[in-house]
């Protein structure tokens, strides 16, 4: 993607830092609006694992088998509440590490000619063809996942949609985007 940025006319530099932000735009676009919508949210959650029946039972023929979910309730909505809390509270950390990456993805993105070189001076030199032929069946690989990826998160969407929507949730729409983007998880 870099070379055709500098196809168009831009140089190693700003290719590089249009890719670095971009990848930071898309984290940020995707990752923060779904820790806020989990944090402002919880107290839903929490109050829909509350509102669970206490016990469930299982009839299979001549079966039956009570599951108790009260103190399973209890220690969820603990968790729940924790889990949160912690990521709210390592926000800064984070901020930090993913600076950090972002700033390591500009370095790999701007001198990635240089890296090249280097990692195949580590190898003996019949060596090459092998190597850059693994290199193009890994980049066919990868792109084939996440094209399978991207065209499941679709799916996920269109089925998504209407069920949400028959179901009766207000959001419906809100609801299947969060469908589709979990499918990169």
């Amino acid at each position: 993607v870099k070379e055709k940025f500098v196809d168009l006319g831009f140089s190693d530099r700003q290719s590089a830092a249009i890719l670095t932000l971009a990848f930071f735009a898309t984290m940020v676009l995707f990752v923060i609006p779904l820790i806020v919508v989990l944090f402002e949210r919880r107290g839903i959650l929490i109050d829909f694992l509350i509102s669970l029946p206490d016990e469930f039972m299982l009839n299979f023929l001549d079966f039956e088998y009570v599951i108790q979910t009260a103190e399973l309730q209890s220690m969820a909505v603990s968790w729940i509440g924790e889990f949160l809390i912690k990521i709210v509270s390592s926000l800064p950390s984070l901020a930090l590490k993913l600076f950090l990456f972002v700033f390591v993805l500009y370095a790999v993105l701007r001198y990635s000619k240089t890296i090249e070189k280097r990692i195949i001076e580590l190898f003996s030199e019949s060596s090459g063809d092998i190597i850059y032929s693994y290199n193009d069946r890994i980049k066919k690989t990868l792109i084939g996942i996440f094209a399978v990826q991207a065209l499941t998160a679709l799916m996920t969407f269109v089925i998504a949609l209407p069920i949400f929507y028959l179901l009766g949730y207000e959001p419906f729409i809100a609801l299947a985007v969060i469908a589709a983007l979990l499918q990169f998880i």
